[in-house]
């Protein structure tokens, strides 16, 4: 049985384990370079954050996530009620696709867009066009997201649809999409602060 065929669950999201766990991992890695000052923006690097969590995966927002994917279209969900969405896309071919190298790659797609395309600061931009150049990555750089899920589908044959869904939604216009400061100078009280990565830890629940 080939590696797509094995990956075929019963409740259709294709993620395994492992690969939630790398999403994860990820994610955290891409927050914690914002965090110390060294995610590149096009020009220098983008300011360190003062406040930025550590995001942990949620049950509930992998399952919303794959109730997005199973429709198989390519478009943002409506009425979220203040959860953050990324649509991530990739193709494929032959009979063993190598997933391990597609899915991180579609993380790093959505995750590096200022690198690509810059800001001028924290303030989500007012221009809809360099907005949605730069929202997928603005919105896994928000420090008002505190937890994660999401969910892989079959859209056609060999086309596969990504959906990642955060909790508190993060990009909402007028604000920065994180505050700009010391690491770990402004974390929630309940939370410890991890000077390794410079990410507030919140407490399991």
């Amino acid at each position: 049985m080939g590696q797509k065929q094995s990956r075929k669950l019963e409740d259709d999201n294709m993620l395994t384990q492992a690969d939630k766990e790398l999403i994860l991992k990820m994610h955290n890695e891409y927050r914690s370079m914002a965090a110390l000052g060294k995610y590149k923006n096009r020009d220098g690097y983008l300011p360190k954050a003062a406040k930025m969590i550590e995001l942990t995966w949620d049950p509930e927002l992998e399952a919303s996530a794959l109730k997005v994917a199973r429709r198989r279209v390519m478009a943002h969900s409506k009425d979220r009620d203040d959860v953050g969405e990324n649509l991530g896309y990739f193709t494929i071919s032959g009979p063993n696709p190598d997933f391990a190298k597609h899915i991180p790659q579609m993380v790093r797609n959505l995750a590096e867009e200022i690198k690509e395309h810059g800001v001028k600061d924290l303030n989500l931009p007012t221009d809809v066009n360099h907005f949605m150049k730069i929202g997928h990555t603005t919105q896994i750089l928000s420090d008002r997201s505190t937890k994660m899920g999401a969910a892989l589908v079959e859209m056609k044959p060999n086309e596969f649809l990504g959906v990642f869904h955060f909790k508190p939604a993060g990009n909402i216009f007028g604000r920065e999409f994180y505050t700009e400061g010391r690491p770990g100078s402004q974390c929630p009280s309940e939370s410890t602060f991890n000077p390794e990565t410079g990410l507030c830890v919140l407490p399991e629940n």
